[in-house]
Formats: structure tokens, sequence, C-alpha cells
């Protein structure tokens, strides 16, 4: 799955790309909610794992999807239901296509050193395209922002831990010691570039 910083990557290049007149505050809040599970079974429930136990660790994307009637929901909620579809479908669309990209592994690091280097290039390169755009009137919108998430399907979601999940991953600063030879910035660039044009199709 996509660790957080690469989510707000990915809906900065939507929030800037798509067509419709998006909510920003809620879209964000959506896009954040299923990474405020507690533990595991929270997380496969936040995530609509379909059956680990069975060796299926899908998402069920449209299924999710296809719970809302976007008709009848007002935009604030339309905008949150969004979001937290643009999470479960990023992260399907991470699982099967990281495999585009070209591991160096020239110092011959341990797989679990090897794993959070990943993770700490991956969130250096997201941060240098979202330092700029998430800037403090943007946290302070989030901060205010209001919405009564009254949806069945999303029931077991708070959006106090939302807000506080978004605004620490906002504020949190550089990450030390970065490895850029194991995956090159230009190629880890394109696969998120690539994945909005796709994700925006998926809307329609």
């Amino acid at each position: 799955m996509a660790q957080l910083s690469t989510h707000l990557h990915f809906a900065k290049l939507v929030i800037e790309n798509i067509q419709d007149d998006i909510e920003v505050p809620p879209f964000l809040l959506g896009i954040t909610a299923p990474d405020t599970y507690t533990n595991n079974k929270t997380y496969l429930k936040y995530h609509y794992i379909k059956d680990r136990d069975n060796g299926d660790d899908d998402i069920d994307v449209h299924e999710f999807y296809e719970k809302f009637n976007f008709n009848k929901l007002s935009k604030s909620l339309k905008w949150f239901v969004i979001g937290y579809y643009a999470h479960l479908w990023f992260d399907e669309y991470i699982k099967f296509n990281t495999n585009r990209l070209t591991l160096r592994n020239n110092e011959g690091l341990e797989d679990k050193e090897l794993s959070q280097c990943i993770r700490d290039l991956f969130k250096h390169y997201d941060r240098q395209i979202t330092e700029d755009y998430y800037d403090n009137t943007m946290k302070k919108n989030i901060e205010n922002y209001k919405l009564i998430l009254n949806l069945k399907p999303l029931k077991f979601i708070k959006i106090d831990r939302c807000k506080e999940a978004l605004l620490a991953e906002l504020s949190k600063g550089p990450v030390n010691d970065i490895k850029e030879g194991l995956i090159y910035e230009e190629d880890y660039l394109k696969l998120i570039d690539s994945s909005v044009i796709k994700f925006l199709k998926s809307l329609n």
C-alpha cells in the first residue's frame, strides 16, 4: 500500500487536473481516512480488503464506489467519498504497478533496511512535489473544516482522526539520509503522473 505522503502527492495531481468543481478539504480528508485505522482488523475494514485469510488481499474498489448515490450526496460528502475511493483506487494502482520501477540496491542493503530506505526516498520525492502546495493556508482550511459524516458505509470513520492524521503528515519535516540511487526520481514521478488520467477516467 502507498504511504500517506504518496497519497497526498497523488491528490495534488488529481486536484490540479480534474475538470469537476472539486471541494478540496473533504477530498483530502477522504483520501486520508483509510489510513486512520488503529490495528490490523480495522486496517482490513477501512481498506475494504476482500478476504486476506484466504490469501486474497485485493481491495473492493468498485464495490465501494457503487455503495453511494452521488446525486443524493451534498457536495462535501461527495468529495469526501471520492477522496476515500481515490485512496483505495491508488493503493491498488501502486500494488500492481511498482514493478515498473527499477531498484538499484548497489549497497546490498538487507530487506528491512532496504524497505525503510525506499519508503524514506518516496516520502522525500513526494514532499518535493507537495511542500509548497500544502501551505499554512491549506492547513488552516483543513483544521477549521466542519463535516458531519452521516454515511452508513463509513460510519466507522471519525473526521477528527482524519484531520489529525492529515495535519500531522503535512507538518512533518524533511527526511534525512536519502539514498536517491535506489530508484530514480524521474521514474517514480512518471509512475505517479501516469495514475491520474486512469483515475479520472474511473470516475466517469
